[in-house]
C-alpha cells in the first residue's frame, strides 16, 4: 500500500513521518510506502531530508503517557520516507491526503490525479472551506473524501519538524465507499493509533469543517496579527475578548449554509480555547506564513465567513475587518522586501 502527503509544510512533513514510524513499528506482509511530495519552493527541506533523513521532535507539554518505543523511534532520524517533487514517482497510491495552502489545492488536484491508483482515495485535510471546489476539478467527487485535523506542527529547520501537538483527526464515512476503499482507511486508522494519534469518521462532516473553521477564524488571524503563541491568546484578555465575537459571527453565518452548529457562544469559544491551550506554545500556520512573508490562508477562514455572510447579509464585522488587516499585513510585508531588494 502506498500513501502519499501532498503538500511538504510543517504538518504535512509531520504527518509523513508520524505514518513512517507507525508503518515500521509493524511487520506486515504488505510493506507500506509513504510519500512526501513536495514544490520547488521546499527544496531545500526535501533535499535535507534525503541527505540526512527527517528529523521529529516532540513539544514538552506533550503527553507523558506517549510509548518509550515511540518516542524512541520518533527522536531518531526518519531515514525511509520517500521524498519528491514530482507526483508520478510515488504513483499508484491508495490514499493521498492533501494538506496544502488553500489557494494551491487546485494544483493539489492535478497533482493528486497524477499519482492515484484505480480506486485511490484524496484526503483533504486542509485549513478553511472551499477547498473541494478546487479539487474536484481534477479528480471525481466520489473519490474526495474531507476531514480536518488538529495535529500541530512547525518547521525548526530544513528537514526538522517539531510536533506541537498529536490531537483528533476526523474524516467523513461516505456510503459509496468499496470495501476495499473503506479498507484503505481503516489501515489509515490503524496507523494513526501507532502514532499516538486519534482518527475517527463522521456521517455530518460539514459540522466538523465548520466547526475547525470555527476554531481557526478564532485563532489564526489573531496570533497572526499579535505575533504570539496559541496559548497566549486565552491569557490575554483583549485578545480573548475578540475571540468571542469571531466565534459568535461565525455561529450566526453557519445556518445560512445549512449546517447547524450545536453549540452556544460560550461553548464554542471553550472550544477555541481548548484547541489554543492544547497547542499553547505553537505557532499557528498563519503567523509561521506571516514571519517568511509568504501569503497566508485568511481567504478561506475569516474572508470565507465574511464573503459567506455577504451572500446571505449576515453581519460580521470583526471577521471582516480580522481579513482586511491579514491582507493589509501580506501586502506591507510584500512591500519590504521590494524595499530590501531595492
Amino acid at each position: 500500500m502506498r500513501i502519499a502527503i501532498i503538500g511538504a509544510g510543517a504538518l504535512g512533513t509531520a504527518l509523513a513521518g508520524l505514518l513512517r514510524i507507525a508503518a515500521d513499528s509493524e511487520s506486515m506482509p504488505d510493506p507500506m510506502d509513504i510519500w512526501l511530495i513536495g514544490s520547488a519552493s521546499v527544496a531545500a527541506h526535501l533535499d535535507a531530508i534525503k541527505t540526512h533523513g527527517l528529523a521529529l521532535e516532540l513539544a514538552d507539554y506533550l503527553p507523558p503517557q506517549l510509548s518509550a518505543a515511540f518516542v524512541s523511534r520518533l527522536t531518531a532520524p526518519i531515514t525511509t520516507l520517500h521524498v519528491t517533487d514530482d507526483p508520478r514517482e510515488a504513483e499508484p497510491c491508495e490514499l493521498a491526503i492533501v494538506l496544502v495552502k488553500s489557494y494551491r489545492s487546485e494544483e493539489a488536484g492535478a497533482q493528486a490525479a497524477q499519482l492515484l491508483a484505480a480506486d485511490g482515495l484524496v484526503i483533504s485535510l486542509q485549513n478553511g472551506i472551499g477547498n473541494d471546489a478546487l479539487l474536484t476539478k481534477h479528480i471525481p467527487a466520489e473519490r474526495l473524501i474531507l476531514g480536518t485535523t488538529l495535529l500541530g506542527a512547525a518547521a525548526t529547520g530544513a528537514g526538522q519538524i517539531k510536533i506541537a501537538s498529536l490531537n483528533p483527526t476526523t474524516l467523513a464515512w461516505p456510503p459509496h465507499l468499496t470495501e476495499r476503499q473503506q479498507a484503505y482507511l481503516r489501515r489509515l486508522q490503524r496507523f494513526f493509533a501507532l502514532a499516538h494519534a486519534s482518527l475517527t469518521f463522521a456521517e455530518d462532516v460539514e459540522r466538523t469543517l465548520w466547526t475547525k473553521l470555527l476554531i481557526n477564524c478564532a485563532i489564526n488571524p489573531l496570533t497572526a496579527l499579535l505575533n504570539i503563541p496559541n496559548g497566549v491568546l486565552v491569557e490575554t484578555p483583549a485578545a480573548h475578548a475578540i475571540m468571542r465575537d469571531v466565534v459568535r459571527e461565525v455561529l450566526s453565518v453557519a445556518p445560512a449554509v445549512g449546517v447547524d452548529l450545536p453549540y452556544t457562544v460560550d461553548e464554542a469559544l471553550a472550544l477555541a480555547d481548548t484547541a489554543a491551550i492544547s497547542n499553547r506554545a505553537n505557532i499557528s500556520s498563519m503567523l509561521q506564513d506571516r514571519r517568511r512573508g509568504k501569503r497566508t490562508e485568511i481567504d478561506a477562514l475569516n474572508g470565507a465567513v465574511a464573503r459567506i455572510a455577504h451572500e446571505h447579509g449576515v453581519s460580521v464585522p470583526i471577521n471582516e475587518t480580522l481579513a482586511r488587516l491579514i491582507h493589509a499585513l501580506e501586502t506591507s510585508a510584500a512591500v519590504q522586501v521590494t524595499l530590501s531588494d531595492g
